[in-house]
């Protein structure tokens, strides 16, 4: 379930990370920007991480803090 652009937007439209959904057993909030190199770096692996943990229950959320970053930086 890593969805760069789709979480933020997700958050934007009031989804709330603190209330998981049904089968969640973990949130994993992570704080990144799109501008800076070491979370872009990090992308695919972060990915990966979702992509295996996300079939145990562990829901991963993006959270892009700079209210200037538009979808189009996030994507």
């Amino acid at each position: 379930m890593f969805r760069l652009a789709a979480l933020a937007v997700a958050l934007l439209a009031s989804a709330d990370p603190f209330q998981p959904a049904p089968g969640t057993k973990a949130t994993v909030l992570l704080f990144v920007s799109s501008t800076c190199p070491v979370s872009n770096h990090y992308a695919p692996d972060l990915r990966r991480l979702s992509d295996e943990y996300s079939k145990s229950g562990v829901a991963f959320w993006l959270i892009y803090p700079d209210p200037a970053d538009t979808d189009k930086d996030i994507r």
